[in-house]
């Protein structure tokens, strides 16, 4: 589906910010798989209050070049200079691992909305895939040729290839359908 008017985008929105808050006060990891451009700076500030009310962090992992973009030039863009990116390598030592390996309650928005292969989005998905306390949120929309679009018309149980892996999924996933284009009101 598609959003048709700024009233469902609302609605869209509305449910994100309700399905959060539950999610994260029954232990869940979120990744938010989000284009780079635009998505991800939006659903960062859609989020950012109530990641705050809730005492968790919103990692950002990748985009890191569009955000100080958006930062410096977005009338309200504050909110955005308040955006924290994992240190270290993935699959080293660094944060990210930190993160997975002692199950810190969070947000991570990943680049790469359709989580092609070796982008962050797929790497985190690999990780959250076979984890009954993970989310995995699709917030754009989804090329049927991309692993995105499998991981988000699977079901629980199903085996997906992800990052050349057969991985059985165990984790939640849920479709947040957000328009093209960021609030006017930030």
């Amino acid at each position: 589906t598609y959003i048709t008017s700024a009233k469902d985008r609302e609605a869209e929105k509305a449910k994100l910010i309700k399905r959060v808050p539950e999610l994260i006060g029954d232990g869940f990891q979120i990744l938010i798989a989000s284009l780079s451009i635009d998505r991800a700076q939006d659903v960062f500030c859609i989020l950012a209050p109530i990641a705050d009310k809730l005492g968790v962090p919103i990692y950002i992992d990748g985009s890191k070049r569009v955000f100080r973009i958006y930062q410096e030039n977005l009338k309200g863009g504050e909110v955005l200079k308040r955006a924290r990116w994992f240190q270290g390598q993935f699959n080293g030592y660094g944060e990210r691992n930190e993160f997975l390996a002692d199950h810190e309650l969070g947000i991570v928005i990943a680049s790469s909305g359709m989580m092609m292969p070796n982008t962050l989005s797929a790497k985190w998905a690999e990780e959250l895939l076979p984890d009954p306390k993970a989310a995995i949120f699709t917030v754009n929309y989804q090329d049927p040729s991309s692993p995105g679009f499998r991981v988000r018309n699977s079901a629980m149980g199903d085996a997906i290839v992800i990052e050349e892996r057969t991985i059985t999924r165990r984790c939640l996933v849920e479709h947040f359908d957000l328009s093209a284009h960021m609030d006017m009101k930030l």
